[in-house]
């Protein structure tokens, strides 16, 4: 019997016990959610991992993320979301594209497996936009692979239509920066079972003249609202970001930027439980290899502090 189906038996005995037990003991069980003795089940479900910013311009790419990665019953704030996948080549991602945990509490698949597996499938390959392309779309078509049967653990009507994203930054052949991403929905016919449907990879920047990607709305909209200076509360973290780049090297600013801005968004989210941790800041320059300006120390698991 293969892991999936083993789970998703697993997953099912338990849904109908519960709709057949009285609600005293559906509470009492439910105590038992919240510190699962040895051999219970959880509900299945997306790992997510957020908060991702980029930034490009044509001379080098700048990728910050915080560390928490969070789920059915399960929590963890030393996640590494941006990993090197060679001396030129790195990889990061947001949302529920982080992977996936089955009733058991064991992780499916996470989205650095994957994108380690994409790479080394065209490492062979020399350098160029190309190859960055066809690692995307490499890494998009595994997580369409490993999510596709995963769907059918998770209640119809709660499967959100987007759920992340990887982005995948590199040089060319003539050592030229540049940074694509891939979008992965979630599609839920009426009839038949959902699907995972990863875009195409999308260049960053699409406007030269706007180099970051975020995103709307909670600790992004911090983010966002640290860039643009105009709270007082924005006004004063910039304040104070300037007087932090003493001594600090004028090339790497931008890269202080936008650590300083996730830091400054997670301290004003606090209680939003969907971010949080030290903050990992990587950049890849023309002619040079992967630099890391902050990184953390530990990190949850072995796959996720590999470089």
């Amino acid at each position: 019997m293969s892991i999936l189906k083993h789970e998703y038996n697993r997953y099912a005995a338990r849904r109908e016990l519960l709709t057949k037990t009285p609600i005293a003991a559906i509470l009492i069980g439910s105590l038992f959610l919240v510190a699962p003795p040895f051999g219970a089940s959880r509900d299945p479900g997306f790992l997510h991992g957020t908060i991702l910013i980029f930034w490009a311009d044509s001379e080098r790419v700048i990728v910050g993320a915080d560390s928490k990665v969070s789920g059915p019953q399960f929590s963890d704030v030393r996640a590494r979301k941006i990993i090197k996948l060679s001396d030129h080549d790195l990889f990061a991602y947001s949302g529920g594209a982080a992977g996936f945990i089955l009733p058991s509490g064991q992780i499916a698949f996470r989205a650095t497996d994957l994108a380690h597996s994409a790479f080394e499938q065209l490492r062979s390959q020399p350098r160029s936009n190309e190859r960055i392309i066809a690692v995307a779309s490499r890494w998009g078509e595994l997580v369409k692979k490993n999510l596709d049967p995963l769907l059918v653990l998770v209640k119809k009507n709660s499967l959100p239509g987007y759920i992340g994203l990887g982005g995948f930054a590199g040089l060319d052949g003539a050592g030229n920066p540049s940074l694509y991403y891939v979008r992965i929905d979630v599609t839920t016919p009426d009839r038949g079972p959902p699907f995972v449907t990863p875009e195409k990879p999308t260049k960053w920047p699409i406007d030269p003249t706007e180099p970051y990607l975020s995103s709307e709305g909670g600790a992004y909209g911090g983010f966002n609202e640290f860039l643009a200076a105009m709270t007082p509360r924005a006004q004063s973290a910039n304040a104070k970001f300037g007087r932090s780049l003493t001594n600090k090297p004028r090339d790497d600013w931008e890269a202080y930027r936008l650590a300083f801005g996730i830091e400054t968004a997670l301290s004003w989210y606090k209680s939003y439980s969907g971010v949080g941790g030290a903050v990992d800041v990587a950049v890849l320059e023309r002619g040079h290899k992967v630099r890391w300006i902050q990184r953390k120390q530990r990190c949850y698991s072995r796959e996720n502090c590999c470089d």
